[in-house]
């Protein structure tokens, strides 16, 4: 009888918040979709090869760390012919977080006509590329990182505090939770882009034709230079991008049936009570008269 008691005291403690999962939020986007709304063709220089899986976003993951957040980018392919001063060349990101009340419904410059849903308008949004991390509150304005580079900063001003690290395909973003906020019940706007260093909101432009530094289309549309996005696994990538005034669904966690640990306290009580009366009875009832 004591190794049951053990037993389920060891069950009830396994399933405490303490031992509960860091990461917050995982999402699977579909592979080989870094074609905007379905027919846009990569550059022709060879700096883009293998010309598929640059920025074909296929997870991202939220984790928490010590008073940071972590996001976690996986591109199918990532490479570094410039030699980024993070380890990766062509992802533009922009990611923006619904995190708090109020907020904003447009996204950032040069993709003002892509809207957000007004029932998730965002209140942070971080802008990254291989060689700057850009933070900004909803409300504030748009200012490169790279205006005060010189002789004497050679290096882009980034967000305080965060940092970068590449591990295979994969690019994690180190922010501060102080900077963020909580994330316990966010939703995410997550758009890809070509990072082009000579734009001046970096996004690489979408032309009629391919060029050696410019991607194409083969057909009619809106050519937003968006190449890869995060959507809810009901709507279509094709669709809204081929509209020229989109309104964009964030990705979030889909509230699970929550584990109430009181609940399941309560019911490890109860059995052990039914187990502990249950063995004291049986021990009465084979006692000797």
């Amino acid at each position: 009888m004591k190794k049951v008691f053990l037993a389920l005291f060891f069950i009830l403690f396994s399933f405490s918040p303490a031992n509960s999962e860091e990461v917050l939020f995982f999402h699977q986007d579909k592979t080989g979709d870094d074609y905007g709304p379905g027919y846009y063709e990569y550059p022709l220089h060879p700096h883009f090869h293998p010309h598929e899986g640059l920025f074909d976003l296929q997870e991202f993951l939220v984790r928490t760390g010590e008073n940071v957040y972590y996001f976690d980018f996986t591109f199918g392919e990532l490479t570094d012919p410039w030699e980024g001063f993070y380890g990766f060349t062509h992802p533009l990101v922009h990611l923006y977080i619904d995190n708090d009340e109020g907020g904003s419904t447009e996204a950032l410059k040069p993709v003002l006509e892509v809207k957000m849903d007004p029932q998730f308008p965002w209140n942070r949004a971080i802008i990254f590329s291989g060689w700057w991390i850009q933070g900004l509150k909803a409300g504030e304005e748009w200012r490169s990182p790279e205006e005060d580079v010189g002789w004497d900063s050679p290096r882009p001003t980034s967000l305080e505090g965060s940092d970068i690290y590449v591990e295979g395909n994969t690019i994690t973003l180190k922010i501060p939770a102080e900077w963020v906020g909580s994330l316990a019940e966010a939703r995410y706007y997550v758009l890809v882009g070509a990072f082009d260093p000579l734009d001046p909101y970096y996004f690489r432009e979408v032309k009629e034709e391919p060029t050696l530094w410019s991607f194409g289309k083969t057909e009619e549309g809106a050519g937003h230079p968006i190449i890869d996005m995060l959507l809810p696994e009901d709507l279509k990538q094709e669709k809204l991008l081929a509209q020229k005034n989109p309104v964009l669904q964030p990705v979030g966690p889909i509230p699970d049936p929550e584990i109430n640990y009181l609940q399941i306290a309560i019911i490890v009580i109860y059995f052990l009570l039914l187990a502990g009366a249950g063995y004291f009875l049986s021990r009465k009832k084979r006692r000797p008269e």
